[in-house]
């Protein structure tokens, strides 16, 4: 090979192994950049994954969190998909009326066009199964609380008690809540919304008539619902011959029940009634009733009367014709027939939200075979 040739073949050897050091040279400066980036400026808390990120809202929906509650969303995360407001809704069951909480939650998520988040009590015994219930049927997206009632509560006040501590027994609860006894429930959102002064504790329907065809079935008065001449009651300017409301369904403005103590002020009167009664003549009225009738005389906003068509469980024939039940918001089966038991009046509508308990605990008499 001549000497021309060789000097030629070197100098491409030079230029390619030049070009592979400079190609090495920059996948190094490259690799080195982020790394001496850090140094200059080292990552801050901000930047880092946060340990309070909540997990996904499908993990949510399976898992539930804590002892004492059951606790899916926060309102917050419930409607950042929507942004909607979610409608708060407070119910009760024990044993023999798990059934009916189970029918009436389907009822409200069924008819509500809004997010809907409830707040459930229960007792210790029927916890888990309630749990069961909803994971394991076409309930198990609802977003809900469950709190379980304390032992200490006094039995022969049934679950009424659960209307007297709402601050109590769910005290993030803020703002406007529905409670609602069992039964049928249509779309609630107009019921959230009801339009209240700032000095009211609530909306509430008011309820002149007794159950038809009962033990009593007069017009209902407070004269009748109160106990008037009880000594702490008679300074207290109530009219006798107003119409009372019921405590079946109401909106709650549990921020005013704060202000206003309106739980010690119920407690008060319950205690009263150990010594005097507060209770009136009038059939099936209760002291938790009649102290809600006191703390919150004059100091509510009224809510349609179909926000409340009750005395359905009073007889099996029924007062109200299957047009009108058809036409009304919210039934409710008071008095001694229940839909889960007994055939009463217009068990049919009721039979549309029953969700058949999968463990096969609970069974509505009537339909036994």
């Amino acid at each position: 090979m001549s000497t021309c040739l060789r000097f030629k073949f070197g100098g491409l050897l030079v230029v390619i192994l030049g070009w592979c050091l400079l190609v090495v040279y920059l996948v190094i400066l490259l690799d080195l950049m982020p790394r001496l980036s850090l140094l200059k400026h080292p990552l801050s808390e901000e930047s880092l994954p946060s340990a309070r990120t909540p997990p996904p809202r499908e993990t949510l929906m399976r898992e539930g969190r804590g002892t004492q509650d059951t606790a899916l969303f926060t309102p917050s995360e419930v409607v950042e998909d929507q942004g909607l407001e979610a409608v708060k809704v407070v119910m009760a069951g024990d044993t023999a009326g798990l059934g009916g909480l189970v029918a009436a939650v389907n009822s409200v998520l069924m008819h509500t066009k809004r997010p809907v988040k409830f707040y459930l009590a229960t007792t210790d015994d029927e916890r888990q199964h309630l749990k069961l219930w909803i994971k394991s049927t076409k309930l198990h997206r609802m977003v809900y609380k469950l709190r379980t009632l304390p032992r200490t509560r006094p039995k022969d006040r049934s679950l009424h008690f659960v209307k007297t501590q709402l601050s109590e027994l769910f005290p993030e609860l803020e703002g406007p809540v529905v409670y609602l006894d069992l039964g049928c429930h249509w779309d609630i959102w107009e019921l959230i919304s009801t339009p209240m002064r700032p000095d009211h504790l609530g909306a509430f329907s008011e309820d002149c008539a007794g159950p038809a065809g009962g033990p009593w079935s007069g017009r209902r008065r407070y004269a009748t619902a109160l106990n008037l001449h009880q000594s702490q009651m008679m300074d207290i300017d109530i009219d006798a011959a107003g119409c009372p409301f019921s405590t079946g369904v109401f909106l709650a403005n549990l921020t005013r029940w704060r202000e206003t103590g309106v739980t010690t002020k119920l407690r008060w009167w319950l205690d009263s009634h150990k010594r005097q009664s507060i209770v009136g003549v009038e059939p099936g009225m209760d002291e938790i009733e009649a102290a809600m009738l006191i703390v919150f005389y004059d100091r509510i906003a009224h809510l349609d009367p179909l926000w409340h068509v009750q005395h359905l469980g009073t007889s099996s024939g029924g007062r109200h014709s299957k047009q009108f039940v058809e036409r009304a918001k919210l039934l409710h089966w008071s008095g001694p027939l229940k839909p889960w038991h007994q055939r009463c009046a217009h068990s049919e509508l009721w039979d549309r939200y029953f969700i058949p308990d999968p463990t096969a605990q609970f069974r509505p008499a009537r339909k036994r075979g």
